[in-house]
């Protein structure tokens, strides 16, 4: 299914200036992409929070020490939450796991909005330094664990695995993605050489799958800031989320093969990409 901003609420929408529009509309864009169903009480919370006129309504985070947590097994990351579910160990403490979702995707979201309105600033080296810091500013409030690398090997539906973080693959591709990004001329390149070299760069950090839980989020806001280094930008909502998730399932390797597949990327990146 579709969805647009302008669309659903467009007088909401009016009392933002472009800046600012473009910048909830792509963290909405991506949060959308991982699940969250936009709605009318979110998106004004949203507006009102980047027009400066409220806070959002999460909890202020429970802190505590990071060495108290040691996440080196699959069930090390979850706690015990309602109805004998497993929840991700959060700092709001929340153990319903649609709650915890809500109050995840409010807190990236203002997160993401800040960093498109230069409200935070991430020195883009483009390595997994970067990537890391990237995660840490999104999830930091909402996670333990937001900016390290996950220590459990994890598969996209289907059962084909993202990359082993046991022996290193990770980093492997990370060092790929870094290589494309310092070494490909973004402001020279057409518009068809941008399309697909972006589908090549997020294959690679896409198969990477770094992190335990937000590497879609971190993955987009990653691909920005290459973008700002050429005459093209994402806009994510052009494409929804099943045409998205099809498409990153599709560039996956073959089994025990190392190289993704860009080309399955190509049609969704060349729908995002518009000219600044």
């Amino acid at each position: 299914m579709d969805f647009d901003l302008e669309t659903e609420w467009p007088e909401l929408m009016k009392l933002l200036t472009p800046p600012q529009y473009f910048a909830i509309r792509r963290a909405i864009a991506a949060a959308w992409h991982e699940g969250w169903d936009p709605n009318l009480m979110d998106v004004e919370l949203l507006v009102r929070y980047i027009r400066n006129e409220g806070e959002l309504p999460l909890p202020a985070p429970i802190d505590g020490p990071e060495t108290e947590y040691v996440f080196d097994t699959w069930d090390s990351y979850f706690q015990l939450g309602d109805l004998g579910l497993p929840v991700f160990i959060n700092y709001y403490n929340e153990t319903n796991p649609r709650l915890l979702q809500h109050k995840e995707f409010l807190a990236v979201c203002a997160r993401s909005i800040e960093l498109d309105l230069g409200l935070a600033t991430i020195d883009p080296t483009f390595d997994a330094a970067h990537l890391q810091t990237i995660h840490y500013y999104l999830f930091g409030d909402v996670y333990p664990w937001a900016g390290r690398f996950r220590t459990v090997n994890m598969s996209k539906p289907g059962g084909v695995a993202f990359a082993d973080c046991q022996n290193g693959e990770v980093e492997r591709y990370l060092d790929d993605v870094h290589r494309i990004a310092v070494e490909t001329p973004w402001y020279q390149l057409s518009g068809l050489q941008f399309v697909e070299k972006s589908a090549e760069l997020f294959a690679y950090l896409n198969q990477a799958h770094p992190f335990r839980e937000g590497n879609g989020r971190a993955a987009k806001t990653f691909m920005c800031a290459v973008a700002a280094g050429s005459p093209y930008d994402f806009d994510f909502m052009r494409v929804n989320p099943m045409v998205w998730n099809q498409a990153s399932a599709g560039s996956s390797p073959e089994p025990f093969e190392y190289h993704p597949h860009p080309e399955a990327l190509v049609p969704v990146f060349d729908a995002v990409t518009i000219s600044r």
